[in-house]
Formats: structure tokens, C-alpha cells, sequence
């Protein structure tokens, strides 16, 4: 069932996140978010702190395509998901990751209820075998000719709009050489014809979000980080966007 939901998926609406691509690369990230923060808005809306900032990114999306004229339902996210097991000896090189499509609620307007919509398709989404059925399926594209694996990201790439990924990192402070290491930042790569990518990384207590855009498709994700850090303002608030 997961394998042919994924297959017959149409193509994500043509916004301007599905412009063509023009090769250049821009990247912006936010300001430290305290996790506590992020935590008490969560509990607030029986959600996780993956659901609230994802809920923020929508939010941000929405507003970002609203500027352009351009109102759709949703746009859907390629999502990476661990499928390491809790007792896994980490030491062992090798990542172990399937991948879910999300789709982004960004027609729904106010705040809070963008939250509790976002809470409510990822744990839908976790319950399905979904992110195991993508894992086996890159693993056949990689023993597959190229041309092949060519046409499997692009499969893939039609599907969505954005890469999204989210990294718990260390809770406490790491030292490099003596010297605390104050913050910590990534940016997730793109695969086929997909010119935005979305990190959320903890640390330390803080969250920070990475945004790496096509310049054609996004040409200020500094605007997107801005958006974002006003979402989360507006889901304490209850406010509308």
C-alpha cells in the first residue's frame, strides 16, 4: 500500500518552488531558539517539538507564496527518517535512512491549527511502513544501472518540493581542542530538481534552522528563516498569518 501511494502520488503544485534551477546556491539560518521554548508551545498543543517546528516552516512557506500571488493546499517535503535501531552499535559507519513525503498544510491559515493539522499527518505518516518501502527502494537504485538511478531521482524529486530533515545533536556543549564550540550549523543537500532544503538542528539547548535555496527558485532565504522565527511567535500567541 505504501509503495503504490508513493508511486501514484501526483507531482507537487507548480509554484515557484518548482522553477527551474538556476545553479546558484544562497544559504541564511536563524538565530538560536531556546528548546525550551520550542518545547512549551509543543506541550501546549499535545504535539512534539518536530511537529512545531515543521508547523513554523509551513507557516513561513505560506507566507513566502502568498507574496507571489500563489495560494495552494499543500506543498509536500521530502523528510529523511532514522531507521537505526535504539541499541545499534553507533561506531559503525553507514547511514540507515528511509525517506517520507509530507505534505506541508500551508492552506490552513491560522497558527495553531497548523500545528495540530502538521501533528496529525506526521503521526500518520510514522505509523506506516512508508519510510522503509523508500529505504529498499534506494537500495535498489543503487545496484541499479545509472540511467536507472537517474530516473529514480527524478521520480523522487517530482514528488516534492523541498528537502526537510531535522538532526537531534548533542545536549551538551562539545569542546574542540579546549574551546567550547558556542553553535553548530548544517545545511541539507538537494538531489534531482529540487532547489530548497530546510535543516533543523538541536543543540545545547538551541534550535537553528538552515536554509539553502536555488537563487531562481528562492533568491532570499533569509526571508523564509525570518518567517519562520514570526511562526513560532504567532503559534505562542495564537495568532493568525
Amino acid at each position: 500500500g505504501s509503495l503504490t501511494r508513493m508511486a501514484t502520488l501526483p507531482h507537487d503544485p507548480h509554484t515557484r518552488l518548482k522553477r527551474p534551477l538556476g545553479g546558484e546556491k544562497r544559504v541564511a539560518w536563524s538565530a538560536p531558539v531556546p528548546l525550551d521554548r520550542v518545547k512549551a508551545i509543543a506541550r501546549a498543543h499535545s504535539a512534539t517539538v518536530n511537529d512545531v517546528l515543521v508547523a513554523a516552516l509551513t507557516g513561513a512557506l505560506r507566507g513566502a507564496l502568498a507574496v507571489h500571488g500563489e495560494e495552494v493546499e499543500q506543498v509536500r517535503a521530502m523528510v529523511p527518517v532514522n531507521l537505526r535501531r535504539e541499541k545499534v552499535d553507533t561506531r559503525a559507519l553507514g547511514n540507515q535512512f528511509g525517506l517520507i513525503i509530507l505534505g506541508l498544510p500551508v492552506g490552513v491559515a491560522e497558527p495553531v491549527e497548523r500545528v495540530r493539522e502538521t501533528s496529525r499527518r506526521m503521526a500518520r505518516l510514522k505509523a506506516s511502513p512508508e519510510a522503509l518501502v523508500a529505504k529498499e527502494l534506494l537500495r535498489a537504485m543503487g545496484w541499479a544501472p545509472s540511467l536507472v538511478e537517474d530516473l529514480g531521482v527524478r521520480f523522487f524529486a517530482t514528488k516534492a518540493s523541498l528537502v526537510l530533515t531535522n538532526v537531534p545533536g548533542p545536549r551538551e556543549r562539545l569542546h574542540l581542542a579546549g574551546l567550547p564550540m558556542k553553535r553548530l550549523l548544517f545545511w541539507v543537500p538537494q538531489s534531482g530538481r529540487m532547489g530548497l532544503g530546510v535543516s533543523i538542528f538541536s543543540y545545547a539547548g538551541q534550535v537553528t534552522v538552515g536554509v539553502m535555496s536555488d537563487a531562481a527558485v528562492l533568491p532570499d532565504p533569509q526571508a523564509l528563516v525570518k518567517g519562520i522565527e514570526r511562526e513560532l511567535d504567532l503559534a505562542i500567541g495564537g495568532g493568525r498569518s
